[in-house]
């Protein structure tokens, strides 16, 4: 197998693979926006939030976790373009 054929297999067998590194993605750019236009500490709560939420609730969507930790959910057009605009002016 060359590259491109083991990526093409890869990203066709296990599309939620892929997908879930997305999701991850754009909530660390919510936490990464945070820090710098709230605080360093709202974003370390945020965080947290995100991997002790089983603490305090047995089961919630992947959504209802986003909410929880402070974050908005990836299904929010909005949050993609605010992000967008933020990480423009961070680099620029």
């Amino acid at each position: 197998w060359n590259s491109a054929e083991y990526w093409r297999y890869v990203t066709i067998t296990s599309p939620c693979y892929y997908v879930s590194y997305s999701v991850s993605a754009i909530s660390v750019l919510q936490i990464y926006q945070m820090a710098n236009e709230q605080s360093f500490d709202a974003a370390c709560d945020s965080y947290l939030k995100l991997f002790t939420y089983t603490d305090d609730y047995d089961v919630l969507t992947t959504e209802e976790v986003l909410v929880y930790s402070g974050l908005r959910s990836f299904t929010d057009s909005m949050m993609f373009m605010e992000l967008s605009e933020f990480l423009t002016e961070d680099i620029g």
